[in-house]
């Protein structure tokens, strides 16, 4: 019935787009994050995850319920109703399947004594709707966690008595299930991402296509060729590059342009774009801010998002070389005047948050490294006890920071890609940047360079944003206990863990 009800070919006004999705399950994080601070450091790396998740792989694609659970469904021996169809809206149909799936949990819970008491229902459920329509499993347990996430906050809206408790096991049951739609699986080999890289490696499509754009961001260019690549592919997007060449008047003109795409067709990209055009704003007049990419594009029949990406070198090939403290001290002032900007991002990252996932990295480190059980141990002691001294500070950071996204020419840094912000400590970004260039001086077997040039960010840093050296050094010994245990668990033969422990004991021997 329900795959019956998305396949109808009804016009409906109201629109749920992926960015609705996210900016809903944003909505209920901050509810959860107020009612239950204890589960901070649980709730908000779901909640990035989801979040980023929908806005990836979330599909516009027919009428939906929007409230699709198990107390609208009315049935009555063979008949089956659905009621309450005022919010009826274009959407991704598996809104409404991980809704329902998701519905069944607590009246499982009373009827069995346990969330899963009605678990085959729903696998019949699913199973179902899934052979019906050849959609694809993963993204259902996808919507199934976002429901199960808002639901831990709902218990507390519609004051059920027993609230808190079902929080914690509806969180925990979100969790799980997010980790079953971390695995995708293909679709039909009739489905929609072959024909949109067929059609984004298309030169003469992509030509076409992007002319008004060119035109409307260079003025009048005449655009004669046009050369597409496959850069890379990861498990969630492709990663494209435009060569476009022409004429600009009398002269010859080209342009080189980067296209990103999610593996899976959806509307993402747009709020990208947007996010973008508000951090160029707020930097505008600023001459040490960072150069942040330029959307020229948002191609929505291939979702796919066209920029002009800064020029130069990445930030990791020069840390560890005689011109890396040069540059480090331009990235540490572009890193401040990002710090200074007036924007306020929906993601925020406490220092509570902070010692928690530094808990949860010693504890990985100890399974992957058990000889570095005592270090590591001691090591934790001595953070947790500063970061709890730690002053509250708040300003917007690179979420991730990392060199190889900073290029470096002429005096400026530019970041490659869409930029990602978090609300941090201000020096959040430096103390992963410090991390980083350490590593990158094992891995190069260049330590006494990487050296030199972490030593002149951190003292920049420092002397731009006025904090405490000993704030820096905590973040920092933080950031590389959390790439010891990265490095741990991808080569626990290596010795990078151990290089990076060491920096963290000289970190908060400082």
């Amino acid at each position: 019935m329900l795959a019956s009800l998305h396949a109808l070919p009804v016009p409906v006004a109201a629109r749920r787009r992926p960015t609705d999705e996210a900016a809903t399950v944003e909505r209920w994080a901050a509810l959860l994050t107020t009612i239950r601070p204890d589960l901070s450091a649980r709730v908000e790396p779901l909640r990035d995850w989801i979040m980023s998740e929908l806005e990836a792989r979330t599909a516009v694609a027919g009428p939906i319920h929007a409230d699709f659970h198990h107390t609208n469904v009315l049935v009555d021996g063979e008949t089956i109703t659905f009621i309450d169809l005022d919010e009826l809206a274009a959407g991704d149909p598996l809104v409404d399947v991980g809704r329902f799936l998701a519905s069944l949990r607590i009246p499982a819970l009373r009827a069995h004594g346990r969330l899963d008491g009605l678990a085959a229902a729903g696998d019949a459920f699913l199973e179902a709707y899934l052979r019906a329509t050849n959609d694809d499993v993963a993204r259902a347990r996808l919507f199934e966690a976002a429901a199960l996430f808002i639901a831990g906050a709902s218990a507390f809206r519609i004051q059920r008595p027993n609230w808190v408790q079902e929080t914690d096991l509806l969180l925990t049951e979100a969790e799980r299930v997010a980790t079953l739609a971390r695995t995708r699986t293909s679709r039909p080999a009739a489905s929609a991402p072959i024909d949109r890289v067929t059609w984004m490696l298309d030169d003469t499509y992509m030509r076409a296509v992007l002319d008004p754009h060119l035109r409307a961001a260079y003025g009048d260019v005449d655009v004669t060729g046009c050369r597409a690549r496959l850069r890379a592919e990861t498990s969630r997007e492709y990663r494209l590059e435009y060569t476009l060449s022409g004429w600009k008047g009398n002269d010859r003109w080209k342009v080189r342009l980067e296209g990103l795409a999610p593996v899976e067709a959806n509307r993402g990209g747009r709020s990208a774009a947007r996010r973008l055009n508000e951090l160029r704003e707020a930097f505008h007049g600023c001459a040490e801010a960072l150069v942040l990419p330029r959307p020229i594009a948002y191609i929505s029949p291939l979702t796919l998002l066209v920029l002009e990406v800064p020029e130069g070198v990445p930030f990791s090939a020069l840390a560890s070389t005689t011109d890396g403290t040069e540059a480090a001290a331009v990235v540490a002032r572009a890193l401040a005047a990002l710090h200074r900007a007036p924007v306020v991002p929906s993601v925020h990252q406490s220092t509570d948050a902070e010692r928690l996932a530094l808990e949860r990295d010693v504890r990985a480190l100890r399974d992957a490294r058990p000889d570095l059980h005592p270090q590591a141990d001691r090591l934790a002691a001595t953070l947790s006890h500063r970061l709890r001294r730690l002053p509250a500070r708040e300003a917007p950071t690179l979420r991730p920071a990392h060199p190889r996204r900073l290029l470096c020419a002429d005096g400026r840094v530019g970041l490659a890609g869409p930029a990602g912000l978090a609300a941090a400590h201000p020096l959040a970004d430096v103390a992963s940047l410090l991390a980083r260039i350490r590593l990158i001086g094992v891995q190069t077997d260049r330590t006494a360079d990487a050296e030199r040039t972490g030593a002149r960010l951190r003292q920049a840093a420092l002397d731009l944003e006025r904090v405490e050296s000993d704030e820096l050094d905590s973040l920092e010994a933080c950031a590389l206990i959390r790439l010891a245990r990265t490095e741990a668990s991808v080569t626990p033969d290596g010795r990078a863990a151990d290089e990076l422990l060491r920096g963290a004991e000289v970190s908060l021997g400082r």
